[in-house]
């Protein structure tokens, strides 16, 4: 049984989700419609996106690998949207973003932290790429300076509600049968 209050927060977190899930779609589709300049196959791809993948089924209820999955779409479209000039990935500011994003998802699931390695080495190579080692720390450090932000948010959480800034909170919790044996 639940109260009133607890079906009410349920279906406010489920609309949000609802809503986040088609705010990506609809920055998919936008994304898609420049780089190919075809609406058509774009509405298609972002339709796909929306309603033919987990998400869909997530947006449902608070889920925190479904806003990492629209933070990390959200990251890529920074650093990729296509533009008549210089690439946007060879700038500072779509790095920043992107390193804001994937601190956001760090600060809701630790599974973006392979995600956010792996975007900071693609900042290191692009930097490198275009200018030596001070590109790769520019990239670099505007990838992290955008992280920063959130990695501290959250490692001041850990340390106020665990003591220690840096172990999970599963390593605080009590084992169970199915978290110790697989």
């Amino acid at each position: 049984d639940c109260s009133d209050h607890e079906v009410n927060i349920k279906i406010l977190f489920g609309a949000a989700m609802a809503i986040v899930g088609a705010l990506a779609a609809v920055l998919l589709f936008r994304y898609l419609g420049a780089r190919y300049r075809d609406e058509r196959l774009a509405l298609w791809l972002a339709l796909l996106y929306a309603v033919a993948t987990p998400l869909f089924f997530r947006s449902a209820f608070l889920n925190q690998n479904a806003l990492l999955a629209h933070l990390v779409l959200g990251a890529w479209v920074a650093l990729t949207w296509p533009t008549d000039g210089e690439m946007p990935r060879t700038r500072r500011g779509p790095w920043a973003l992107a390193g804001l994003l994937l601190g956001v998802g760090l600060l809701m699931d630790y599974s973006a932290a392979p995600l956010a390695l792996a975007f900071g080495g693609w900042a290191l190579v692009e930097g490198w790429r275009q200018n030596g080692l001070r590109g790769a720390v520019d990239l670099g450090g505007a990838c992290v300076a955008g992280a920063i932000g959130p990695v501290l948010l959250l490692l001041g959480y850990q340390w106020l509600a665990f003591g220690s800034p840096w172990f999970p909170a599963q390593r605080y919790m009590p084992a169970t049968d199915f978290s110790v044996r697989g």
